[in-house]
């Protein structure tokens, strides 16, 4: 019975580490896929191109993203028809991302970054440049909680 309780016990603790496993990527659609499967710690390794779409990180999730030095890049050389930002927060959504750059975004309203009221993004060594917006913050657009270091 003993036995049976520390295999029980020693399953729930390898369950428990997977959760805040770290899932690296290194293009759109794996990017995507870690935050719609997890969203947990995902590690970029190469620069990434987001040219089908915005990135959404959608209400209810945290997502924590280390882009390792690299790039996401929308590479628009004009507002794309499905919104052109490169990350967009919504309500209710938090965004932690560090040491990259954030650029090639043309978006209604922040073309690098748009946080939404009621989203939350911590920025630390984030460089946002080379976007625009038709409206509001070519570079960051917040309406939410936003806290940039570095």
């Amino acid at each position: 019975m003993r036995k049976i309780k520390y295999l029980i016990i020693a399953l729930l603790c390898a369950v428990a580490q997977g959760a805040w496993a770290q899932t690296t990527v290194t293009t759109d659609s794996e990017l995507r896929a870690a935050i719609a499967n997890d969203g947990a710690n995902i590690t970029v390794t190469s620069d990434i191109d987001l040219s089908n779409s915005t990135l959404s990180i959608e209400s209810g999730r945290t997502v924590t993203i280390n882009l390792g030095g690299y790039t996401l890049n929308r590479r628009l050389t004009m507002r794309g028809e499905s919104g052109g930002t490169v990350i967009t927060v919504h309500n209710g959504a938090k965004l932690n991302l560090s040491n990259g750059t954030l650029k090639g975004g043309w978006g209604g309203n922040g073309g690098g970054l748009a946080n939404e009221e009621g989203g939350t993004t911590n920025l630390s060594n984030v460089n946002i440049a080379g976007n625009t917006a038709d409206d509001r913050g070519g570079g960051i657009c917040n309406f939410g909680t936003l806290t940039i270091d570095g």
